[in-house]
């Protein structure tokens, strides 16, 4: 668990950093294409929590008895 944690801080981490160089790029071109990249990204950050979240859950949902 502690593993599957830190993947997702340092994936969040490395996408924030991709994010800031490409707007940072494109900040130079077009405004307009900044909005639309940045609403795309948060939907990609959020959906990639959700995946996580419901992964998380099902982990949790799971029923693990001990054998015999």
């Amino acid at each position: 668990m502690k593993y599957r944690y830190k993947r997702h801080i340092t994936n969040t981490l490395l996408y924030a950093i991709i994010i800031s160089a490409i707007m940072a790029i494109l900040k130079e071109y077009s405004h307009v294409g900044m909005i639309i990249f940045a609403v795309v990204s948060i939907l990609a950050l959020s959906a990639d929590r959700w995946v996580e979240n419901k992964y998380l859950k099902e982990l949790e949902d799971k029923d693990i008895s001990p054998k015999s």
